[in-house]
Formats: structure tokens, sequence, C-alpha cells
């Protein structure tokens, strides 16, 4: 029986929020990931304020060298740093990349290229859930995405033409303005590349995966809109409250 040796190389990730990962392609089995900060990606109505962070991203570049499969801090939370209350929600955008990847359980190469998702998003909260595969994508290979509970998944979407998956979410409370302290919880912790196989992706490419905040003030909502606990804010009311963004803004 021969035996096929198989080579990685991780694709180039550009991190678009607080920070900006770019990569290094060599000329080896193994490609690193580098970083430098970008600016926030920030949407609000009303006189509303927020803070994007990332509070455990390394800021040393030699922590933030990342391997084929290897794990590097992301933990995105939203800070209401304004005067208003306010109700805010994040969108990850991840990029889909036709290519061949090395299938974790087996180890073997799955059959044939197909658009997918070449990361995965890690929660390490106890009681993380998980997104799974959703019947507005047309393509089924997704990247591994847990978040923590306190956030809601409102809306998944496909842009074909972009080819991307975008994640909308909503925090179940509100952040009041007048806590110093009112910040949402972290929604997930880490970022890990999935296995591509190597000559799969065009080095000279940039995927980019882009994490925007959304506020909305909570005062003068329509009478049509009734919070019934804004400690324990539903799938429905989160919806309800994030049209209202898009109405504003077209």
């Amino acid at each position: 029986m021969s035996h096929k040796r198989i080579t990685y190389r991780i694709c180039a990730v550009i991190i678009l929020s607080v920070f900006v990962i770019g990569a290094l392609v060599v000329n080896m089995s193994l490609s690193y990931l580098i970083s430098s900060k970008s600016r926030d990606n920030i949407f609000t109505i009303g006189m509303v304020r927020l803070d994007l962070s990332e509070e455990n991203y390394p800021d040393d570049p030699e922590d933030r060298i990342l391997p084929p499969k290897g794990v590097i801090d992301k933990d995105p939370k939203i800070k209401n740093i304004g005067t208003n209350n306010a109700y805010v929600f994040l969108k990850i955008t991840v990029p889909l990349c036709e290519v061949q990847i090395v299938d974790e359980q087996t180890k073997k190469i799955d059959s044939g290229k197909e658009y997918r998702e070449v990361f995965n998003l890690i929660s390490s909260s106890d009681n993380a859930k998980i997104v799974l595969p959703s019947d507005d994508f047309t393509v089924v290979d997704t990247g591994a995405f847990s978040y923590d509970p306190e956030w809601i998944l409102i809306r998944t979407e496909e842009n074909t033409e972009k080819h991307t998956h975008s994640y909308t979410f909503g925090y179940t409370s509100l952040l009041t303005a007048s806590d110093a302290q009112s910040e949402t919880s972290t929604i997930f912790d880490k970022l890990q590349l999935r296995n591509i196989l190597e000559g799969e992706l065009d080095k000279e490419v940039l995927q980019k995966v882009t994490v925007s905040a959304y506020g909305i003030q909570a005062d003068e909502l329509p009478d049509s809109i009734e919070i019934s606990d804004t400690d324990n804010i539903s799938e429905s009311e989160l919806k309800a409250i994030f049209s209202l963004y898009e109405k504003q803004e077209g």
C-alpha cells in the first residue's frame, strides 16, 4: 500500500475588528500569522457610543505567530461608553474558499473542492452554544462556531458573490449608560485555523473576517416593540429591535 505525503498551508486571514491578522507565506509546509492594530467597525442609532474590544489579543508580535490548526486568543465584546442605554449586536462575517480540507476525524482529504469556511471560532464558556449549518446557506461545510449563551443568533446570511457567511447576534441584556462596567460577555474567545490542503489557496489573496458592532438606543422605542425583561431579551425581541437599524439605514 502506498502512502501519500500530505503537507498543509493555511490561508492568509485578516481580522477586521480591533486587530488585523495577515500572513507570511513561505516556501515550506507551514506559514505564519502576524497582526497589527486596525479600526473598530461600529454602527449606532441615536446618541449611542460603543467600544468594541479584544482584551486578550496578544500585543507582542512573537505571540501572534499561528501555525496550521493553531489557536490564538480573540475575544470580541462591546462596552457602552455613551450616555444612553443601548441594545447591542455583533455581526461576524467569515470568508468561504473553494478548497479541499483534511477531515479532523479520519485525517483523510475530503474529496472534491467545495466552498468552505476556513476557520473555527471557539467559546470557552461552560454552556457554549453551537452554530449549526443553516438552511440559508447553499453549502454545508462550515467551520466550528461556538458562542457564549448570553448572545442569541438572530440571522444567518450567505453572499454568493463575495463568498461569505454572516452571523448576526443580539445581546440578551440591555447595556446601561449609568454603569461603568456595562459591557457584554465575549461572544467567543479563540480563533483556530482549519486544515487546508497546500496549494488550494491563492497566496496573493487575503481573506477578510470582519466583526462589526451595532448599537440602538433603548429610549423611545416604537410602541410595537415591548421588552418584557431587559435582563433576558428574547430572540423575537432582538430581531424586532435590530430591524429598526435596518429601516433607519435603508
